[in-house]
């Protein structure tokens, strides 16, 4: 069905029209020479990043899924939402911003970033859209239909991923106090026990399906849920808490369709865990008691910190404005000092690091002295003003470190690459047989804090992992009940 004119052609032209003037704006310091305040320029920022959203959500079906859940429709919301909305804090309270940001320019420092993340946002769409068309429409034949996944195949494979966590955590501690060196002569297939590790989404995804289709299955699927709370809390970030209860909803509305129970679950979890931000701060501060140690007893103690601190009264509200609200302020500034530092203060790195990504999906299994992709540390010290000895890790976002290799041009090309590996992943999962892979890897798709290479890295490993886990689990699955139907 065409599109109409004035849908197509005007969300576009507004959105072009916003891309241009903040592409212009990074450009000037004064503001277009309008004497127009930062916070006018933030919230045209926002607008921009809102269009993109709302366009790429209403965007004809064309898979399986509705569009809302394409990647640079959920990408953009989630910046949207969870970062740069949020932002908008320190524009009323400058007390947010961290000191070093504050000595940078403070408002200028978000303002530009949002730049760098409205031009990033872009070229993400639109390499996602032309890798969409290379690839073509699909063919208009029946597609398979899903094979379901045995119930309790599904339970062991939630059980296996939880106890690969529980390994992680006894074995490297949580928090500030994860060593990876206590893996010992393991330290190369940690890797691979991370691998496990993750299934707990595609996991979780199946339950959210089992229940959504059959209504059956409530009871673990909420067991399933408030362990997920209680692993996420105890490493001492907020993040890994809200990744899966987002995961869940959002597949039950993919699977159904968005409905008003929804946006309640949604709204009453963000209740629930704004009580535990300055939990997470607390244990992320103790180093003294359960939190980075590998003793099997104080590892318990660390699984039960959750209730501890809550409990003791450590939420209070208070904090956990300052908390939240300071930590988003930190994460939609780091772009903007990303810009401002480089390449004045920090050279840009090279186009050629754009050539050894490649070379970074080789599992560090096979690749023993495999450099570290995690940058956060090293952000920390080279753009935030910390102690090179500290162990403060700084969210980067995907946006910032293009920028890093070779500015404005590095940033779009790395746009351009995540855009084009998010096309080939939603054309290949889209589909009535393995949706529910794609589903698994929202989490994936929407964490943009890590740096882009770390991320594009996750991403594609993730997608073959989840993919060959799923095949194998409906393969067994498929043979079981051949077998069944063929005894006599």
């Amino acid at each position: 069905m065409p599109v109409a004119l004035p849908r197509a052609f005007g969300l576009g032209a507004v959105l072009i029209a916003a891309g241009l003037f903040f592409v212009v704006a990074a450009f000037r310091n004064d503001g277009l020479g309008l004497g127009a305040p930062a916070l006018l320029l933030y919230c045209l920022g926002l607008l921009s990043i809102g269009v993109l959203t709302w366009w790429e959500a209403t965007r004809a079906r064309t898979g399986v899924l509705p569009s809302w859940t394409s990647p640079p429709a959920l990408i953009a919301g989630w910046a949207l939402g969870w970062i740069y909305l949020p932002a908008l804090a320190p524009f009323f309270d400058d007390s947010l911003l961290a000191e070093f940001e504050r000595w940078q320019g403070g408002e200028t420092v978000l303002l530009t970033g949002l730049v760098l993340t409205c031009v990033a946002l872009a070229a993400l769409s639109l390499s996602y859209h032309a890798t969409s068309l290379v690839l073509g429409r699909r063919a208009r034949t029946a597609a398979p239909s899903e094979r379901p996944v045995a119930f309790r195949r599904i339970l062991g494979l939630y059980l296996v991923s939880t106890a690969a966590r529980g390994l992680n955590l006894f074995t490297l501690g949580v928090a500030y106090g994860t060593d990876i060196t206590a893996w010992g002569p393991l330290q190369p297939v940690a890797q691979w026990i991370g691998y496990v590790e993750d299934l707990h989404f595609l996991a979780l995804a199946l339950l959210v399906a089992h229940f959504t289709r059959r209504r059956t299955g409530h009871l673990w699927l909420a067991i399933a849920v408030l362990l997920e709370l209680v692993l996420s809390l105890s490493s001492g970030f907020l993040t890994p808490a809200i990744l899966p209860l987002v995961l869940c909803v959002t597949t039950a509305a993919a699977l159904d369709r968005l409905r008003g129970h929804h946006v309640a679950l949604i709204a009453g979890a963000a209740l629930v865990m704004s009580t535990f931000v300055p939990v997470i701060a607390a244990i992320r501060e103790d180093r003294t008691g359960a939190i980075g140690t590998s003793d099997l007893v104080r590892a318990g103690d660390a699984l039960a910190a959750p209730g501890k601190y809550w409990l003791a009264g450590v939420s209070a509200g208070d904090g956990v404005y300052n908390k939240f609200f300071g930590r988003q302020a930190e994460v939609a500034g780091a772009p903007g000092l990303a810009v401002m530092l480089t390449p004045d203060v920090v050279p840009y790195e090279g186009f050629e690091r754009f050539l050894t990504l490649p070379a970074s999906l080789i599992p560090r299994a096979f690749w023993p002295d495999k450099p570290t992709l995690s940058r956060g540390v090293w952000f920390s010290s080279t753009f935030r003003g910390l102690k090179e000895d500290t162990t403060s890790y700084s969210a980067m976002t995907i946006f910032s470190e293009g920028y890093l290799f070779y500015g404005w041009t590095g940033t779009v090309l790395a746009m351009l690459i995540v855009g084009a590996v998010l096309a080939v992943v939603r054309r290949r999962l889209d589909n009535p047989r393995l949706v529910l892979v794609y589903l698994a890897l929202l989490p994936t798709i929407i964490q943009i804090e890590p740096e882009f290479s770390s991320y594009l890295i996750t991403l594609v490993q993730r997608s073959v992992v989840f993919l060959v886990v799923f095949l194998l689990l409906t393969h067994t699955t498929a043979v079981a009940t051949g077998r069944q139907r063929i005894r006599p």
